[in-house]
């Protein structure tokens, strides 16, 4: 995939600005990205258009633009060959719905003087009630085409949030001597139709169900023959907080999809480079790569806790986070989605140093889901190989039982386990009850803290309520639960 064109790159800043200020907005707000092909006499020019009717805009989100709007190319500054004027024109309203007057900007990036970049410009008064709202629009000759391809990638991406009250609009409009056509590219609700008391957390990982279904992550096509019901997913989400220095919270939540496409079926989109997971990384509402910085983090995850063995992590060429998992089967897959924001907007945003804590921290919330919502599946090898001894032990157990020549003790054995006396002397009957009673505890207290052990899981207790049990998410294991693969032995 091609590096963005300085265009591209603030066409994006652009419109995580405008998401930003939708977000600030108690009400449904929409966000329009307009392309317009010029007249025949300047073909080769073309406008953009970024508007929202957020809360309007604060002027001092534009101070970093000339960062992200910069070629790295001495050429690109000569006039006549650049790819845009780097002029931007900024309509809004200040104060939002109560301003009695638009305001009107010029912004130049390349003035070299920062206090002459900004002109203010003639305001106009508001008709038509109350309202508010910011355009940003700029000319290039960057190539509408690649415009439209960049900026439906990004949306389709950004609708992976669900963001409650934002819909979101992309237009492309020709402008000739002749006529104006228009074409309306994209109309997209984001999440609009779901219930606005669900939490992010729901929202992303009702997307992420979405998304596994979709061959090989293509984000427009589904697959239903490979994966036809809910039952074939495995979910687990986690989110961690901290507050920042400006007292705003940062939030990171996390969220695991495990797939398992029948063995028998001939569709092989999902079981190609399976041995691998490309984690989906969004910041503020945006996607973007990964962080190099943060990387670490799924370097230090304890992921044989899980029976899951990471055999490298790496950026690909695009800056996303690639997980490749030693010995996964065949049949399965994992998807991985990070989400890093502030749940108190601000703007400009403020970052916080240590986020790669709260991305771990996040990533094993979600894997603890994981584990203790399916039970049976993601064990340590340390669980898995106490679960081999089982079926010899539970046959062992139920043959002293049965060979008793006491009916009582007999009987007595029986409630123990659950069961009615009468019970007792159907075929295996006994057997199998111990072993699901050693199943059960051995998974329970593979999910407990190995530092705060306490009381284990009794053989014979019937409530296996693990809420408000606090794990330490970053213990270590014991040194035989090093290379612990996952168990896809039973049924799923």
């Amino acid at each position: 995939m091609e590096e963005a064109s300085a265009t591209q790159k603030l066409c994006y800043y652009l419109i995580g600005l405008a998401i930003q200020r939708c977000r600030m907005c108690e009400t449904l707000c929409r966000v329009s990205i307009v392309l317009k092909r010029s007249s025949v006499a300047v073909s080769h020019l073309s406008i953009i258009s970024i508007s929202d009717t957020g809360v309007g805009s604060s002027l001092c989100e534009f101070q970093d633009l000339e960062h992200h709007f910069s070629d790295n190319t001495e050429q690109s500054c000569e006039v006549g060959t650049e790819k845009c004027d780097k002029v931007l024109s900024i309509t809004t309203t200040d104060a939002g719905t109560q301003d009695k007057e638009i305001h009107h900007y010029q912004l130049r990036l390349a003035d070299v003087l920062p206090r002459s970049r900004l002109i203010q410009l003639a305001s106009t008064p508001k008709y038509g009630g109350e309202f508010s709202g910011t355009e940003v629009s700029l000319s290039t000759q960057e190539s509408i085409s690649d415009c439209v391809t960049f900026i439906s990638h990004l949306c389709e991406k950004i609708f992976l949030l669900k963001m409650p009250n934002i819909a979101f609009e992309l237009v492309v409009e020709d402008m000739n001597t002749l006529n104006v056509t228009r074409e309306n590219l994209i109309v997209e609700n984001g999440g609009i139709l779901l219930p606005f008391s669900i939490t992010n957390l729901e929202r992303l990982t009702s997307s992420m169900v979405e998304f596994s279904v979709r061959h090989g992550n293509v984000l427009d096509e589904n697959c239903w023959s490979c994966l036809s019901n809910r039952e074939q997913f495995m979910l687990g989400a986690g989110a961690a907080s901290m507050d920042n220095v400006k007292g705003t919270k940062q939030v990171v939540e996390a969220v695991f999809v495990v797939t398992r496409v029948s063995e028998s079926s001939n569709i092989p989109c999902l079981r190609t480079g399976n041995n691998f997971t490309k984690v989906l990384y969004f910041q503020d509402f945006m996607p973007c790569s990964f962080p190099p910085s943060t990387l670490n983090a799924l370097t230090c995850i304890n992921w044989q806790k899980y029976g899951l063995a990471v055999k490298a992590t790496s950026l690909d060429g695009n800056g996303d986070a690639v997980l490749e998992w030693e010995d996964l089967p065949y049949f399965m897959h994992i998807y991985l989605v990070v989400h890093n924001y502030q749940k108190e907007v601000f703007i400009p945003q403020t970052r916080v140093n240590n986020q790669g804590s709260l991305v771990k921290k996040a990533i094993q919330l979600a894997l603890d889901d994981l584990k203790a919502k399916y039970t049976g599946f993601f064990l340590s090898k340390h669980a898995l190989r106490i679960r081999n001894y089982v079926p010899d032990l539970s046959k062992a157990i139920a043959g002293l039982i049965l060979s008793s020549n006491d009916e009582d003790f007999i009987g007595d054995c029986a409630s123990l386990l659950g069961m009615i006396p009468s019970e007792a002397g159907e075929q295996g009957r006994v057997e199998s009850c111990i072993s699901e009673k050693i199943l059960g505890v051995i998974e329970i207290n593979d999910l407990k803290s190995k530092k705060g052990e306490g009381a284990r899981q009794d053989l014979f207790e019937q409530e296996k309520n693990l809420e408000g049990e606090e794990r330490d998410e970053d213990e270590d294991e014991d040194a035989d639960d090093e290379g612990g693969m996952l168990d896809w032995g039973g049924e799923f």
